[in-house]
């Protein structure tokens, strides 16, 4: 036991020091992975959003080996608000339907800062699952600040259904700054030059 818990801190300290090289960082991930505990998540996957090449691969084998969604989910339903928001955070990284599912359940969390992940978190994540559910935090949380998180998200999420989402809750929506980062969404849709794109003004005439 002992020699499994200096492994895990030799390894977690190797990786975490951008000073080494990428093929000690890359074994010392693999190794994390392959010791089994569920605490290296978290450090893994902060360090996976900045990899790249060899690093990124090891880094990729240690979180499956570990079942990161899984674990991250467990975070989400029992941790407290401080983990779960860096849970939400976290799963941002991984745009598959399992951590879709966790984060559109994250929606619902009674803290607002893992709202508010989550909401961020699920502009990756570009399916109906995460539009319908960024468009119910959008009209109906009473936070301003996950509602403009959500206005954020809906903006990266492409297809019309989510422009209507936006337009719908602009029309509603009364709080200033709320109204602004809506509007600059949808600005920012027009921007990337989609078709079906309308501004508030036409669509009002």
């Amino acid at each position: 036991m002992v020699a499994i818990a200096h492994d895990f801190s030799c390894a977690l300290a190797v990786l975490q020091d951008p000073r080494r090289a990428e093929a000690e960082r890359a074994r010392a991930a693999t190794l994390l992975g392959d010791v089994g505990d569920t605490e290296a998540v978290l450090p893994l996957a902060v360090e996976y959003g900045d990899a790249d090449g060899s690093l990124k691969t090891a880094l990729a084998y240690a979180l499956g080996r570990l079942n990161a969604i899984d674990v991250l989910g467990q975070k989400l339903a029992y941790g407290d608000a401080r983990s779960r928001a860096r849970a939400a955070e976290v799963l941002a990284l991984f745009a598959d339907e399992a951590a879709t599912r966790v984060l559109v359940t994250a929606l619902e969390d009674a803290d607002p800062d893992v709202r508010i992940n989550a909401a961020y978190a699920l502009a990756e994540h570009a399916d109906p699952l995460s539009r319908v559910g960024l468009a119910r935090r959008l009209v109906e949380d009473a936070n301003p600040s996950v509602r403009g998180a959500a206005a954020q998200a809906l903006g990266e999420i492409p297809g019309v259904e989510a422009r209507r989402a936006l337009e719908r809750a602009a029309r509603k929506e009364g709080v200033v700054k709320v109204v602004i980062l809506i509007e600059r969404a949808i600005q920012r849709r027009i921007d990337r030059g989609e078709a079906e794109e309308v501004s508030l003004l036409e669509d009002s005439v």
